[in-house]
């Protein structure tokens, strides 16, 4: 299955189409830590999903939520994960324990003004953040880029990660709803871009940071004429373009 995830060199860019679980079949054998993925994606439309998929390939995973409430969490409760308001991670064996955990510091105070939640929020990411780049091998799942990146003011800390923590064999899973209000990085680094639908024009011209051998060309015409579920995956590293729709 991995040859869908391959385009040779004299084939001309086209969107193959894919049923899903062909694809989560060949993403899974292609997905090698240290390479970043980005999902970007409006509400309801399936990046959730592609994002647990990622998740589920990788053996160390740091969720980042910065959520006051979160379906997700529960759900990722039920799959292993250990929920924890204090970034507690333990060495066993010369492992981390536990190997995949949701950090959520939540407000040590239901009274606190929303200044003071913010402030706690950016300092305890802050240390999350900085644990996992000196750390190395932690997959890093940030299912709210846009809120690290203008409220908390940690864009710098994500662009350690971005451009330096591959070196470290760190993999940042970042999520977005939309492309255009994300740091350059989050475009121009990951080796895996998933795209829903949109037709925003600034979202389509700020896909020309994508890096690699992408036809940006052939991006920004497919983009808007996915349908509801449906994704366009992009290899930045290979060229190759990939449709298909999340089963949710």
């Amino acid at each position: 299955m991995v040859e869908y995830l391959r385009v040779e060199k004299e084939q001309e860019p086209e969107v193959r189409e894919v049923l899903w679980d062909e694809f989560r079949r060949a993403f899974r054998a292609d997905f090698k830590q240290g390479q970043h993925v980005s999902i970007f994606g409006p509400t309801e439309s399936g990046k959730t999903t592609v994002g647990i998929e990622v998740l589920d390939c990788r053996d160390y995973v740091l969720f980042l939520a910065t959520k006051n409430e979160d379906d997700l969490i529960a759900g990722l409760s039920k799959r292993g994960y250990r929920i924890s308001e204090n970034l507690e991670i333990e060495s066993r064996d010369g492992r981390p324990y536990p190997p995949r955990i949701v950090f959520w510091p939540r407000p040590p105070d239901k009274n606190m003004e929303l200044a003071a939640i913010s402030r706690h929020q950016a300092e305890e990411m802050d240390k999350a953040i900085t644990y996992a780049y000196h750390a190395g091998n932690w997959c890093v799942f940030c299912d709210e880029v846009v809120w690290l990146h203008n409220d908390l003011k940690l864009t710098k800390h994500l662009n350690h990660l971005w451009y330096h923590g591959r070196s470290s064999g760190i993999s940042v899973v970042g999520c977005a709803q939309r492309p255009v209000t994300v740091p350059r990085a989050m475009r121009s680094s990951p080796h895996h871009i998933f795209i829903f639908q949109t037709n925003d024009k600034d979202d389509l011209y700020s896909l020309g940071d994508i890096s690699g051998g992408t036809n940006i060309a052939t991006v920004r015409e497919t983009v808007p004429t996915l349908r509801n579920h449906e994704f366009l995956y992009i290899g930045t590293r290979t060229g190759v373009l990939l449709r298909s729709k999340v089963d949710l």
